[in-house]
């Protein structure tokens, strides 16, 4: 995922499908599970559907971010937090999160980006 300024962030973040898709987007080799086409609709509450076969999937399953249950806007916040070198105690306070939620999410994120 590129980097996005504040702006931006906060513009996305407002429309949870478009967070989502955002998300999608760090997934360079998104594929179907069942045909492998990489061709696919956006459907609600975090599922993909393909164009080819029409099954339903989510890109998110067996990832990392399936480890704990937040939003998908909730992940690009922490993922920004993360890139500004924000504490995860802090972040924990600015995104109202647990602190052992935030410092999960946190030991995630380098691993995700790699």
């Amino acid at each position: 995922m590129n980097s996005m300024n504040l702006i931006e962030l906060g513009r996305i973040t407002s429309d949870e499908r478009e967070s989502f898709q955002n998300l999608c987007n760090k997934f360079k080799d998104l594929s179907c599970p069942n045909c492998e086409h990489r061709v696919y609709y956006f459907m609600s509450r975090q599922r993909l559907r393909c164009k080819i076969c029409g099954k339903d999937f989510s890109p998110l399953k067996s990832t990392k971010f399936s480890e704990i249950k937040i939003s998908a806007s909730r992940w690009l916040i922490l993922i920004k937090l993360f890139e500004l070198s924000i504490s995860a105690r802090k972040a924990s306070v600015e995104m109202n999160m647990s602190y052992k939620t935030t410092l999960k999410a946190f030991d995630l994120l380098p691993k995700s980006h790699s």
